[in-house]
């Protein structure tokens, strides 16, 4: 499904379909923060580690599901399945439209995940 998203979120989604952890990496401002199970990984460098070590971990895909838009803000509900604690999981991705790079990807034990963009 394609969904009307600003750019880096649309670009991640295809990586994350694509498998693709270096067009993720991209996707991501230099000083980027993912958040994933309790752990911080900043910059690109930990960024890309973060995304082949869970690609590694865990056998998984992302489902767009909607979009909505509020102003500048954009949710992003997409359906994660596969082989990790709480699948399947349904969870909402806020950004900015306003934006070029994702500064922030986060992964709660609640099962939300936020992201913040960054231009």
């Amino acid at each position: 499904m394609t969904l009307a998203v600003p750019r880096p979120v649309a670009d991640y989604l295809a990586a994350e379909q694509a498998k693709d952890a270096e067009q993720v990496l991209l996707c991501f401002t230099v000083d980027g923060l993912v958040h994933d199970e309790g752990r911080d990984y900043r910059g690109r460098a930990a960024i890309l580690q973060w995304k082949q070590a869970a690609d590694k971990k865990y056998r998984y895909t992302m489902q767009p599901l909607s979009a909505h838009t509020h102003g500048n803000e954009v949710t992003v509900r997409a359906r994660l399945t596969g082989d990790f604690p709480g699948s399947p999981a349904e969870l909402n991705f806020p950004s900015n439209s306003q934006t070029a790079r994702l500064l922030l990807w986060r992964f709660d034990h609640d099962e939300s995940l936020s992201v913040r963009c960054f231009s």
